[in-house]
């Protein structure tokens, strides 16, 4: 995409157009998918069940649980608590 900027128009485009694809790539990116080093970086484990694991994001403090299995062990299914 090439712009010529010639007015506040095409320059407020421009940065609407770069916005849209910074948040669609970051939409795109999310992880789906950790190894249990992945997890313990990115999560606090508050307890175990039977296939689920229930944990806190330390980012920012969110909590919900994960779905695993498999061997080497795979979270997934990143489910947010209310």
């Amino acid at each position: 995409m090439i712009y010529i900027l010639s007015g506040k128009t095409q320059l407020s485009q421009m940065f609407m157009t770069i916005k849209t694809i910074t948040t669609m790539s970051k939409l795109t990116a999310e992880k789906t998918e950790w190894s249990t080093d992945e997890l313990t970086e990115d999560f606090k484990v508050i307890g175990f069940g039977h296939g689920y694991c229930a944990v806190e994001r330390k980012s920012d403090g969110q909590k919900g649980s994960f779905d695993f299995g498999g061997r080497p062990r795979k979270y997934f299914n990143f489910v947010k608590s209310n």
